[in-house]
């Protein structure tokens, strides 16, 4: 009787225990499944931020393009560079068509209205350059867009697109720390059902023939987790530290197009590329230390030998003592993202070309011009009359204000691709200085204003690129005489204990104060200069290559009694 009690009261409390375990493990398991719901979620919301960025970064570009056709069109006059812009038409407005269907808030259904009515305006506006060209001519057309119409309705579509491509970032960081979230919970809630699973089959085999059913039970529910993993769209795996594959849902025979069959227990470099063997093995080394990888570009072997473009999320797998046993990886098909962002990159590669191109075919011409006009105004080949010099003059002149301005483009083109590049060596700046006085003293004595030049300290040993600091300096004093009707410029340099300090001063009609937060902006003119035709990349360039030598670029003025431009770079020693 006290046998048949104990065992009684035991087989009670085995039972109250398994029932226990298992309601643990069922909460566990809801959890697990609504989890993964939400990792679904938030991963289809991440594809289409992800793809609304695209898609707001191609529209730029369609309207940058058609930007550049019609411009090209009004200044070369060859209608060539109108081939391209109906597709450049339909890409804008097929990118913001498709934009249309990924926008659900108020808040970017409302700048999607704004960006497409800028970019309706900014076709209507190229179409009427175009007309405006056909009927009028290419001054004509020329004079519409130097009215600034286009570049105001441009800057707004840009800055537009680039508030709700900032948005958009952070709205996808925020998506990928919520997908990382949501796989970790997901791995964690895993790895914690199969431990109760376990120890729930180990009491259960103590002797009672509800164990049985009870495991049945429990291996149901691992079954639907497992289902739930399968139709993730992501392709999830595990591995061993070894490299060998564990697991492989059906997400990663859609993306590699191997079976579990036949890749189950083969070591993961099956569908790695060579070249990114060596990248594997870093990666499992990283993985044996504890670290994680988020997000990690890199690429994969399909089946049939293609080459994909893959993000992962890998992390370690650990035991209940701790111990990293294995990696779980989640990843992701991005080929087709990568195949827009390509195109994105050689749209923008093309326009940099063409713009480099553009620019050297300009300059080699202009260069033989020059000479043939300079021989003809020299008398070296026959008698020049007072009227014929006059025109030649200024010929020669608008000339070099192309030349000028080609040079300006270059180097506009070369700070937006990143390809600017310092020769740095040691120099002496007053011998700078000299030849920025001797070129625009005929300039300064034809208007008759008094140019001065002042150094202080030693500025015989100065390290900096000399060409593009002469630049600066140049720019710098060629807007204070354009803008100076009376009085003088005065150009200063000095030698301060860790920079130097360069100085540009004039007795000009000043700055507005609206206008100084946009002075060092590219394509900004003010005031009203007698020399018109300027290309208002003067001061972005002379900040470009100030911030280039590790220095800073400022101005101050007043309305009235002139500017004061301030440089410096900072000294080696």
């Amino acid at each position: 009787m006290e046998k048949e009690s104990a065992d009684t009261l035991l087989s009670r409390w085995v039972s109250i225990f398994l029932v226990f375990m298992l309601a643990v493990l069922l909460v566990f398991n809801t959890v697990s499944y609504l989890t993964i719901r939400q990792y679904d979620r938030v991963t289809q919301e991440r594809q289409k931020e992800h793809a609304l960025l695209v898609l707001l970064e191609r529209s730029l570009g369609g309207l940058q393009a058609m930007q550049s056709a019609v411009r090209s069109l009004a200044f070369f006059e060859d209608r060539s560079y109108l081939e391209a812009y109906p597709e450049m038409t339909a890409q804008v407005t097929q990118s913001l068509e498709r934009a249309g269907g990924l926008v659900s808030s108020s808040s970017s259904k409302e700048r999607l209205r704004a960006l497409s009515l800028l970019a309706q305006k900014k076709i209507e506006f190229q179409k009427q350059v175009v007309s405006q060209y056909e009927q009028a001519g290419p001054g004509s057309a020329r004079s519409l867009i130097e009215a600034g119409q286009g570049e105001a309705l441009m800057a707004r579509a840009r800055d537009l697109i680039e508030g709700w491509r900032r948005d958009q970032e952070v709205s996808i960081s925020r998506a990928d720390i919520r997908v990382d979230r949501a796989a970790r919970q997901t791995l964690g809630f895993l790895a914690f059902g199969s431990v109760l699973t376990a120890l729930l089959l180990v009491v259960a085999g103590v002797g009672f023939g509800r164990g049985l059913r009870l495991r049945e039970k429990m291996e149901r529910e691992l079954a639907r987790l497992a289902g739930i993993v399968e139709s993730s769209d992501d392709a999830i795996i595990s591995k061993s530290l070894e490299g060998r594959i564990l697991t492989w849902n059906k997400a990663a025979q859609r993306i590699y197009g191997f079976s579990p069959e036949e890749v189950i227990g083969r070591h993961v470099s099956y569908v790695v590329p060579v070249t990114h063997q060596k990248e594997l093995k870093e990666i499992l080394e990283r993985v044996a230390r504890g670290e994680h990888l988020k997000h990690f570009q890199t690429k994969r072997l399909t089946k049939d030998g293609r080459l994909i473009d893959v993000s992962l999320t890998i992390s370690p797998l650990e035991d209940k003592a701790g111990r990293i046993v294995g990696a779980s990886a989640i990843g992701r098909d991005i080929t087709e993202q990568k195949k827009m962002e390509d195109e994105v990159s050689r749209a923008l590669e093309i326009k940099s070309r063409f713009i480099s191109i553009a620019s050297h075919e300009v300059r080699s011409p202009l260069t033989a011009i020059r000479e043939g006009i300079s021989l003809i105004v020299d008398g070296l080949r026959g008698p020049v009359s007072a009227d014929q010099k006059d025109i030649l003059d200024v010929a020669l002149h608008n000339i070099d204000r192309l030349a000028r301005l080609s040079t300006e483009i270059l180097n506009f083109q070369k700070i937006e691709s990143g390809e600017l590049r310092l020769v740095r060596a040691w120099h002496d700046v007053r011998e700078v200085l000299d030849e920025v006085a001797k070129t625009v003293r005929p300039l300064a004595d034809e208007k008759g204003l008094a140019l001065t030049v002042r150094a202080e300290g030693d500025l015989s040993r100065i390290v900096c690129d000399k060409d593009k600091i002469t630049q600066v300096i140049l720019n710098l004093v060629t807007n204070a005489l354009k803008f100076t009707e009376a009085g003088s410029v005065q150009i200063e340099a000095r030698r301060e204990p860790d920079a130097l300090h360069v100085t540009v001063r004039d007795t000009g009609p000043g700055i507005a104060d609206r206008d100084m937060p946009r002075l060092f902006q590219s394509f900004q003119q003010f005031g009203a200069a007698p020399e018109k035709g300027g290309s208002g990349m003067g001061l972005y360039i002379s900040r470009q290559f100030v911030q280039a030598h590790g220095g800073r670029i400022w101005a101050e003025s007043e309305l009235g009694k002139g500017s004061t431009f301030h440089f410096t770079i900072p000294l080696e020693r």
